[in-house]
């Protein structure tokens, strides 16, 4: 009777050895993991709220560069209100005084009083509410509305319209909005050498 060894078969295979991680080792991966999150963890913050900040900025440009078109196309006046209702079924002009952040309408005007009513003006747009502690405040040129007449200039007596946008990191890292007399809007950004006032 003859023996054919283990390992002189065909379908032979050694067995595998697995080998798990040593304490040192689960140690070291561990430090390395807090690391990369303590630094990247804070930049992925501050690019959300740069990304908040930079969406409702553009927002804002984009109503008011729709309200001064309306205007000009329908030759009637268009104007942005503060709402503290945006999505209402029948939103309306109001809230608290120099916040836009709860929310705004854009409407064609049609007896130019600066109040939307419904069934008579037309509504363009509603602007929602801000999140994640983010605030615009405007000066008293814009505290109750911003109003566009035919020919696309402003009906605030000669003055410029400021929208500030800022978090809880305050105006070096806020934008403002303004709208002179014209009514064209430009945005400026704010630094550590020039931070906006987010008071206006």
């Amino acid at each position: 009777m003859s023996h054919v060894c283990d390992m002189c078969r065909p379908d032979y295979a050694p067995a595998r050895r697995t080998r798990g991680l040593t304490l040192p080792e689960l140690m070291i991966g561990l430090a390395v993991v807090g690391v990369l999150s303590a630094v990247a963890v804070p930049g992925i913050g501050s690019y959300v709220q740069n990304g908040r900040i930079r969406g409702s900025t553009l927002d804002l440009v984009e109503a008011i560069a729709l309200a001064r078109s309306e205007a000009v196309t329908r030759r009637l006046p268009v104007t942005l209100c503060r709402t503290a209702d945006p999505t209402a079924a029948v939103p309306s002009c109001g809230g608290t005084q120099y916040d836009w952040g709860s929310g705004f309408l854009v409407f064609v005007d049609q007896n130019g009083d600066g109040v939307y009513a419904n069934g008579v003006d037309i509504q363009l747009r509603v602007g929602a509410r801000t999140s994640g502690g983010l605030r615009i405040r405007t000066n008293d040129q814009g505290n109750n509305n911003l109003r566009f007449n035919a020919d696309g200039t402003t009906n605030e007596s000669g003055n410029t319209v400021i929208f500030a946008l800022c978090d809880a990191r305050g105006g070096e890292a806020g934008r403002q909005v303004r709208v002179p007399p014209v009514g064209r809007p430009w945005i400026t950004q704010g630094s550590k050498a020039v931070p906006i006032d987010c008071q206006v």
